[in-house]
């Protein structure tokens, strides 16, 4: 009798087996279509357009205008008359004391003056304009000795308004020291249009020095000046009006044009000892043109030889 058979038996797959299988299907199918689609649209994508580079316009610069004190007359002939030159020192008022009151002048006179100056024609230079033979028709010279802090906080800004100009003696040793000009309040001055000038190193009393000491003073100062502002000295100042021939041989040997004293009386016809006009505490504008005329009057007789 033969063996009888086994039957068939068929093996069923787990429905978890088959769950991963879709699954894994799915993600394969899904992954596939998402890089096609991602080929597409790298296909379609325009390369960028390249972007010159465009010049970017300049900013205009911007306009600064810079007040200057300006001639609105001149000529270029030598002047055969004596020029007047007024000599101030302080510009304000005087306090309390007496003692140096002579050398103030109130801010209200100084506009005063200012403004009759300009009413009768007068017209300020410096002796850089007197060197240069820049001359106006009616010409004026306005100094100040000592470079006192009021001559910029009082006297500059009144000199702005009436476009006229003026002269600082300056003793070197004193700027910055209290109450007298600094440094840059001499450079905004000298930008506008003013003349710094000598008046030695320490405002010594040249009559009272040794040769070499006076030497030095002259010669020392103007060096200074010149170093420190970039800028000719042309004038000097004598401290105190004190002088002697020699004092003027000195000056004269150190490359100066012109040198003045503190009196109206001086020599007019020499270009190292030149007359001033005085104002003081004293002098309102009509006394000031009083002064001026009878200065003119006494000097006009001469003529200045450079």
């Amino acid at each position: 009798m033969s063996p009888s058979k086994k039957p068939k038996t068929t093996s069923r797959k787990s429905p978890w087996t088959i769950l991963a299988w879709v699954v894994l299907v799915l993600v394969v199918i899904f992954s596939v279509v998402a890089l096609i689609r991602l080929g597409e649209k790298k296909t379609d994508q325009k390369p960028p357009k390249k972007v010159q580079n465009e010049a970017k316009p300049k900013t205009p610069p911007l306009e600064t205008k810079t007040e200057t004190f300006q001639l609105t007359d001149k000529n270029f002939v030598p002047y055969h008359q004596s020029i007047p030159i007024l000599m101030y020192h302080h510009i304000g008022d005087f306090g309390d004391s007496n003692d140096y009151r002579y050398m103030y002048v109130t801010t209200e006179n100084f506009r005063l003056q200012m403004s009759a100056l300009k009413e009768a024609g007068f017209q300020t230079i410096t002796f850089n304009h007197l060197l240069n033979k820049e001359i106006p028709a009616k010409p004026i010279i306005i100094s100040f000795d000592d470079g006192y802090e009021d001559n910029y906080t009082k006297a500059y800004p009144i000199l702005k308004e009436n476009n006229q100009t003026a002269i600082i003696y300056m003793p070197t040793n004193f700027i910055g020291l209290t109450n007298y000009l600094s440094k840059d309040q001499l450079q905004t001055m000298l930008n506008y249009g003013l003349a710094i000038d000598s008046h030695t190193i320490n405002h010594s009393n040249l009559s009272s020095l040794s040769e070499t000491e006076a030497i030095r003073q002259i010669k020392e100062s103007k060096v200074f000046l010149e170093k420190e502002f970039k800028q000719p000295i042309n004038s000097f100042s004598y401290p105190y009006g004190a002088l002697s021939d020699a004092t003027e041989t000195v000056v004269r040997n150190s490359n100066y044009g012109t040198a003045v004293v503190v009196t109206s009386r001086a020599s007019s016809n020499n270009l190292y000892t030149l007359p001033r006009i005085e104002i003081n505490h004293k002098d309102d504008a009509e006394t000031m043109l009083t002064k001026i005329e009878s200065f003119k009057e006494i000097n006009n007789r001469f003529t200045w030889n450079y």
